[in-house]
């Protein structure tokens, strides 16, 4: 019987991306969320590491451009929610976004200002791939 190995996150991936200051705003950052270079990523279906691209043309995101920003992709308590990713938009391969975290959570924002918190991540699923050969 072949071993059929699934992530604990019921098929979410993550991505990590790095957010500047915006200034005059302490709890606001820009961020580049996402890119179409590829990316090393798990494939459970082969079991093995494989480049993944996402293609920025496929991105659906929600009717007002915004998502909640969680702590460690938990969403099982309103304190999980330390602010929102406004403004997603796609641009030249790139998906983009504006942070802004709560009033609430003044430690998150001085830890990412101060570069004690270094990468964000975003989640996501692939509803579609493809596999393209090796040349």
């Amino acid at each position: 019987m072949a071993r059929t190995m699934k992530p604990l996150t019921d098929g979410l991936q993550f991505r990590s991306f790095g957010v500047e200051p915006v200034e005059g705003n302490a709890r606001a950052f820009k961020a580049i969320a996402a890119t179409e270079n590829p990316v090393m990523m798990p494939d459970w279906e082969r079991y093995e590491m494989v480049p993944e691209v996402l293609l920025m043309s496929g991105c659906k995101m929600t009717k007002d451009r915004t998502v909640p920003l969680l702590n460690s992709h938990n969403r099982h308590d309103v304190n999980d929610v330390l602010g929102s990713a406004t403004n997603l938009r796609t641009e030249d391969g790139q998906l983009l976004s504006e942070v802004e975290i709560s009033e609430e959570q003044p430690n998150v924002a001085t830890k990412v200002r101060e570069r004690h918190i270094r990468d964000l991540s975003v989640g996501y699923r692939v509803e579609k791939k493809r596999y393209v050969p090796e040349k």
